[in-house]
């Protein structure tokens, strides 16, 4: 993998039709991938993820009381993240959250 992080690129090779002649070898191009994410999947704020040595999760506050629900992590762009686990929609989590944060009474 030859990723390039100060211009967030990625080198790589591709087979391409050319029947017309109108590419050439060495030639480079710009290509955009669009990706729907995941329908169950919900965007939150990477600050919003706590990442400990045993678990990643995010921190709900609901009732008055911080639970700390674990999730998983897809697609990123920018500041935000997609995030699986057992989140509703609706839910209020913390946005700048970290691990001395602890469940219980808000």
């Amino acid at each position: 993998m030859n990723i390039n992080s100060q211009y967030r690129s990625e080198r790589v090779e591709a087979d391409v039709m050319n029947k017309d002649g109108l590419l050439a070898p060495g030639m480079y191009a710009d290509i955009l991938i669009y990706s729907k994410g995941n329908a169950i999947g919900f965007t939150i704020p990477k600050s919003a993820v706590v990442m400990s040595t045993e678990r990643k999760y995010v921190l709900r506050v609901k009732s008055g009381r911080i639970t700390k629900i674990d999730v998983s992590t897809g697609n990123e762009s920018g500041k935000l993240v997609e995030a699986f686990g057992n989140l509703n929609v609706g839910d209020s989590i913390i946005v700048d959250a970290n691990d001395e944060i602890k469940e219980g009474n808000y």
